[in-house]
């Protein structure tokens, strides 16, 4: 919960926080199946993208027309800033000013594609923007 002191800029702002509990940078909307070390098969549910696509229907519904956004978030919630910014301006088309803010999500990695396609199963527009060993970047330039 941010402050509400004089000096926060913030501080009348409403807030609303998605939680990182999925695995997959708010991109997922697949369930991966896979055998444990317990020899029992197991579902890792990548459903990150579909909690938020539910999030955003509430939030329309209490927020119809905000007149400014910033979308922030930090370390895994960081790549998921990059990876959903577009949604969430979608989802308030009337609002131009929008800041995104996204604090440390940099991990090279060359099977990001791969990972997000197969792995999170995450839909067409987030998995077909992955190019390159850098997934934030890859978003951004998508968002762009």
């Amino acid at each position: 919960i941010h402050s509400t002191t004089g000096e926060n800029p913030f501080a009348d702002w409403s807030e609303v926080m998605v939680p990182y509990v999925t695995a997959d940078f708010h991109a997922g909307a697949g369930n991966l199946t896979f055998t444990g070390a317990d020899g029992k098969e197991h579902i890792l549910h990548h459903q990150g993208y579909t909690n938020l696509q539910k999030i955003l229907q509430r939030v329309r519904e209490w927020f119809p027309s905000p007149e400014q956004l910033l979308i922030c978030g930090e370390s895994a919630g960081a790549f998921g800033v990059a990876a959903v910014s577009g949604d969430i301006m979608d989802a308030f088309p009337d609002c131009s000013d929008v800041t995104i803010l996204c604090d440390s999500a940099m991990v090279p990695y060359d099977g990001w594609g791969d990972t997000s396609r197969e792995l999170w199963q995450s839909p067409p527009h987030i998995a077909d923007a992955v190019h390159s060993d850098n997934i934030t970047l890859d978003w951004f330039k998508a968002i762009h």
